[in-house]
């Protein structure tokens, strides 16, 4: 019943619904929703009384809205996660307090914690700090392939499911070196080994997580369509993680996992005839057309045009605007569309100092 009346913004009833059945998780649930609608002060009444682990995290959140910054710091303290993500989360918006605060020793001791951690937060974190996000591997020495050849062979024949099950099948057997090679043929296939066999702190998996398959393709549609090369790849790499037959639950297709409806429309404005989404050429030059329609929609803001091709344009647009930037990646409504936003500017900020080196 809590969704009913969310979904038709009717919150009164759903604060005495909430109020009647007297469940924390319900409280975290519309606390939330009336944050993200910008309702602070309604939102910390609800979240007060959440029993949900992101609950202090989310009063913080509500009172640096309000501009409140010693509650604020407050509960940002009091958030323990137990995971990378949100300790680098808190330890962000601690240094974001505290600079509001004007303690900008403190406020830097919380940036450079936040930077340790390998992700958005850590990535933003280095960036404010002059650092680079990403750091290059060398390797002193590749353990000999075991897997590589039969599995050459098989892709070259066409069959890349085969080959796919294969991988898996004898992913106990496989080495770094078959992780290298495997990435020259099929980039999805090698980085799921990577994590797999040998975890995502692994050098390995630092060396093949962020390839640049299909270059010419790429490179050919950025010019074309003056898109980033880096949000390209930042956008495929979430999306299908170079996976060209990749089909979602809602049906999107191919590297840039595009819907139907959105690759005929673009189809149609190119004049051009689609004869598979799945190839590869049609994909990416269908999918950065659409990059180029948001980049123009939004006047080249990034973050908006990254939100928009994940939940669209028209969602976007009606969503509460904030200065902060981080403010309105916190606070957007649909938890996969921040997940994503996030996911999508790590790529990016490796893609641009990976493409900008060289490497």
């Amino acid at each position: 019943m809590i969704y009913v009346y969310l979904k038709q913004r009717a919150y009164k009833k759903a604060e005495k619904f909430v109020r009647s059945k007297k469940n924390p998780e319900l409280y975290f649930i519309l606390g939330r929703e009336l944050l993200e609608r910008g309702l602070a002060n309604r939102a910390i009444t609800f979240l007060k009384n959440s029993m949900n682990t992101e609950a202090n995290f989310s009063l913080g959140l509500a009172y640096y809205l309000k501009k409140d910054y010693e509650k604020a710091k407050h509960y940002f303290l009091s958030y323990h996660p137990p995971d990378e993500l949100g300790k680098g989360k808190r330890d962000f918006w601690l240094f974001k307090t505290y600079l509001q605060l004007g303690n900008s020793e403190k406020a830097l001791d919380y940036l450079k914690k936040a930077s340790s951690y390998d992700n958005f937060y850590g990535a933003v974190s280095r960036k404010l700090l002059g650092l680079r996000v990403y750091k290059p591997v060398q390797f002193s020495s590749v353990e000999p392939p075991r897997l590589f050849p039969e599995l050459y062979r098989i892709r070259e024949l066409g069959f890349l499911s085969y080959m796919r099950y294969e991988a898996f099948r004898h992913e106990h057997l496989a080495t770094t070196g078959d992780v290298l090679l495997i990435s020259r043929i099929d980039p999805y296939t090698s980085i799921r080994l990577a994590v797999k066999k040998y975890g995502v702190k692994s050098e390995i998996y630092r060396v093949v997580s962020h390839p640049t398959p299909y270059e010419n393709l790429v490179f050919e549609a950025a010019q074309k369509f003056e898109v980033p090369v880096p949000l390209i790849y930042a956008v495929m790499r979430q999306e299908s993680l170079f996976d060209p037959y990749a089909v979602s639950s809602s049906g999107a297709k191919g590297l840039m996992q595009l819907i139907d409806s959105t690759a005929r429309w673009k189809a149609k404005r190119l004049g051009l005839k689609i004869r598979s989404v799945f190839d590869p050429e049609t994909n990416i030059t269908l999918g950065t057309a659409y990059l180029a329609f948001l980049m123009d929609y939004w006047n080249g803001d990034l973050i908006r045009v990254i939100a928009s091709y994940n939940a669209g344009h028209g969602a976007v647009s009606r969503w509460k605007r904030y200065e902060d930037d981080f403010l309105f990646i916190e606070l957007i409504p649909y938890n996969e569309t921040r997940n994503y936003v996030k996911r999508v500017l790590y790529n990016y900020y490796v893609y641009s100092e990976k493409l900008e080196k060289g490497l």
